[in-house]
Parts: C-alpha cells; structure tokens; sequence
C-alpha cells in the first residue's frame, strides 16, 4: 500500500522541512505527482527521516529492484504493483523528474543514464547524457522505500 497524504498534510510535512533537508530540495517543496509519489528532489528518504518517519530495509532498497529510471508515473506503479497491492506494509516512492536541456547539449555534462538504475521505460536511450538524446525529453528517477509500522 502506498503512503498517500492530503493536501493539507503535505503543507503541513512542508513546513516541517528542516532549513538542510531544504537545502538537499534545491528550496522546492515536495511536490506529489501521483498517489503515494512524491517529488523529493533525490532526497525523500532523508526528508522523510528528518520528519521522525523511519525507513526500513534500508539495506534491500539497494537492490536494483526498488531503484530506476522510467518515461512516467504509470511505468513505476506497474513495476511496484505487488507492494502497492500489498495491506500489510506500507511504501512510498521517490519520482524526481529529470528534463533534457538542450542548451548543455554536446557539453558531456549533466545527468546520466547508468548511475541511477535500470530504465524501465520503453524509450530507447541512445547517448550517455540526457541532454543530447535527440528524443528523449525528460524521464523520472524513482526509489522505492518502506515505511517502519507504527
């Protein structure tokens, strides 16, 4: 089952942030982009953790599994399904979006395929940095982590 907070909690979890896990957001506020999908800008765990929320398999969720690169939100919930599915535990996912620039194109500098896990997408990547697919526009890092019961 995933973690999935109202409006109004959200706000609240947002000015809960402390100024470091600010930092760690670039300033932005976590943002959901679906049901129990939230943007934390790489660093939900630690935010999450910040906020008196404990993580467990810690050590699992270095497992290529529950880490990678997909083309959209629908991708990720097909890849997790069965821990969505799943009443006796409850998840949270990670989904940073990651957009092309076309301005650092050729520049062999910015964000990068191989460091962030298996891409689940159905796009083919066909350069080594984002910035210089000539298809590829964005695509959306995501972790999945669970959540200790209370």
């Amino acid at each position: 089952m995933l973690l999935e907070l109202t409006a109004e909690q959200l706000a609240v979890l947002n000015t809960s942030i402390n100024p470091m896990h600010r930092i760690l957001m670039f300033n932005n506020d976590l943002e959901q982009l679906a049901p129990g999908m939230y943007n934390g800008h790489f660093n939900l765990g630690t935010i999450l953790e910040g906020l008196g929320i404990t993580l467990v398999d810690k050590g699992v969720a270095l497992d290529e599994d529950y880490y990678g690169v997909a083309d959209n939100t629908d991708q990720i919930r097909e890849h997790f399904k069965e821990h969505i599915a799943d009443p006796t535990a409850l998840y949270v996912i990670d989904a940073t979006p990651v957009n092309r620039d076309l301005s650092e194109k050729g520049q062999r500098s910015g964000w990068r395929w191989h460091k962030w896990g298996p891409y689940i997408g159905t796009q083919t990547p066909t350069t080594e940095y984002l910035d210089d697919e000539p298809e590829i526009e964005s695509v959306i890092v995501f972790h999945l982590y669970r959540i200790k019961d209370k």
